[in-house]
């Protein structure tokens, strides 16, 4: 019950908060920056996520077995979280960037931080995270994974979504190389740059005061990121590199605690971003008005 609640609040929080942000950007027009079109792309990817994916997540935990959706949803189910994730990093990265060059190489910014430049940017993330999820899909089927001994026939009960045993090998490869090129190297490139542009403030007495609120806004929401997904991609790297021999009690039950965890925190992160803007952000606050 504590649970089907707070994925309830989640769910209301989460869809009014991104779709007002995609609003009050679309409705005030000194709210058309590059920085705000790529915040625009992440209230998207939340409301297609939140509104696609947390429903059958809320049915699952009264009724987990059997996968009552059909095998289309469940390749749904499958590509949607990795192909949200892939854009939300990669859009993170690419505002960094954006950030890096507006304050750290300020005689470019016209061409770096262009609306035009942005929307390129954005949809060439989208298609580039379709492609990187599709391994998941492809890997994925409905089927029931118990027969009955005596009949041999599928127990109707043992109908699931997921990869098949036949299958976790190749999956193995595709987790490891998600993980580094979609979580470990888009965290390293963005936290190196904002270390960069925090070198590059305090050595400014110009640009530090108009800077600094929105700069900081941004990395509260690459830290909220890197917070809600980090146990996600511990427990994926578990179980990769523990083999079957080597699972202890101890492992079985952080392992346990992290994929509890990281689905909780998975659809948190959805809901996070529109509170952060209205913190931290005062344009935001007074384009709300």
């Amino acid at each position: 019950i504590v649970l089907t609640l707070a994925y309830s609040i989640i769910f209301f929080t989460g869809t009014v908060g991104n779709a007002f942000t995609c609003f009050v950007i679309v409705k005030n027009s000194y709210m058309h920056t590059a920085t705000n079109y790529y915040l625009f792309s992440l209230a998207i990817l939340d409301v297609l996520t939140l509104v696609l994916g947390l429903p059958p997540e809320l049915y699952a935990i009264w009724e987990a077995y059997p996968w009552r959706f059909g095998e289309p949803y469940c390749l749904l189910k499958t590509f949607l979280p990795e192909m949200t994730s892939s854009a939300s990093i990669l859009t993170i990265t690419a505002f960094t960037v954006e950030r890096y060059f507006a304050i750290c190489h300020p005689i470019r910014p016209q061409t770096m931080s262009s609306l035009s430049r942005a929307i390129k940017i954005i949809i060439a993330i989208w298609i580039s995270a379709c492609l990187a999820a599709l391994p998941y899909p492809i890997h994925t089927r409905a089927y029931y994974y118990l027969d009955d001994p005596a009949t041999k026939e599928p127990i109707a009960d043992s109908y699931i979504c997921g990869t098949p045993v036949d299958w976790m090998p190749m999956m193995t490869y595709v987790f490891q190389v998600s993980t580094f090129l979609l979580f470990v190297l888009p965290m390293c490139i963005t936290t190196g740059l904002y270390v960069v542009i925090g070198l590059t403030l305090r050595k400014s007495t110009t640009q530090s005061q108009s800077q600094r609120a929105p700069l900081k806004m941004l990395v509260a929401v690459v830290v909220a990121f890197f917070v809600c997904w980090a146990p996600f991609y511990a427990q994926r790297l578990m179980t990769v590199y523990i083999k079957d021999d080597q699972w202890t009690a101890t492992l079985l039950e952080v392992q346990s605690l992290l994929s509890y965890t990281s689905s909780i925190l998975y659809f948190v992160s959805l809901t996070v971003n529109p509170i952060l803007y209205n913190l931290m952000s005062k344009k935001c606050r007074q384009a709300s008005k």
